[in-house]
């Protein structure tokens, strides 16, 4: 288990993602998609994709038969690559939801 998993792992454990993104809401955080509703699988997609820390997974899927353009996802058939990628953008999106989910927990550590 990752540290990025492991934390995840807490997170879902401790307080669930439904009440963080209730909270997102009554703030007035936009989602993502520009949405003013966030759903829970929102908050576990962004606290779980590791693109939203600049970094990469490469060969998630691959190609099986690139003459029908068959794809299939990589269940350990062929070799993955983890690309870590530290630039401004990613580390000003780290302390953005970093300062967000840190005012969540302040707000259910409150409430509980």
């Amino acid at each position: 288990m990752s540290i990025s998993e492991n934390t995840t792992w807490g997170i879902r454990k401790r307080f669930g993602y439904k009440p963080i993104a209730r909270i997102l809401m009554n703030k007035g955080i936009k989602s993502p998609g520009g949405c003013d509703i966030w759903r829970d699988n929102t908050v576990k997609s962004i606290l779980t994709n590791e693109r939203y820390i600049g970094d990469a997974l490469l060969q998630k899927n691959f190609t099986v038969d690139f003459l029908n353009k068959k794809m299939k996802k990589n269940e350990g058939e062929v070799p993955q690559y983890y690309i870590e990628k530290e630039d401004i953008k990613a580390l000003f999106i780290k302390a953005f939801l970093l300062y967000h989910l840190c005012s969540c927990f302040v707000k259910l550590k409150k409430m509980y």
